[in-house]
């Protein structure tokens, strides 16, 4: 699913707004999303997970073509589901979580 998919998606189950507005509104949210990891505060959708940034240090790495190489060091966004996610995940039911 791309983002294009999920502006559709909201559109055609909000009935108040135009494409258009769904389409800014969800910019919107990705933009905040975006400044927040910008900073070293988590982002927590409760019942969903959480976002962190987690810096990576540099290691040693083998390619599938046995070749070392050495990564470079950087910074990363980390999602650690919820418990209620993953038990949601696990049943396979179609239903939202509670």
């Amino acid at each position: 699913m791309i983002k294009k998919d999920i502006v559709k998606q909201l559109h055609e189950l909000h009935g108040g707004m135009t494409l258009a507005e769904t389409e800014s509104h969800t910019n919107k949210l990705l933009e905040i999303m975006k400044e927040i990891f910008q900073g070293e505060e988590a982002l927590t959708i409760t019942h969903f997970g959480k976002f962190r940034r987690k810096k990576r240090a540099v290691r040693d790495v083998v390619l599938p073509s046995g070749k070392q190489v050495i990564s470079s060091a950087g910074e990363r966004v980390q999602f650690i589901p919820s418990p209620k996610l993953k038990a949601f995940i696990n049943t396979g039911e179609g239903g939202e979580p509670s």
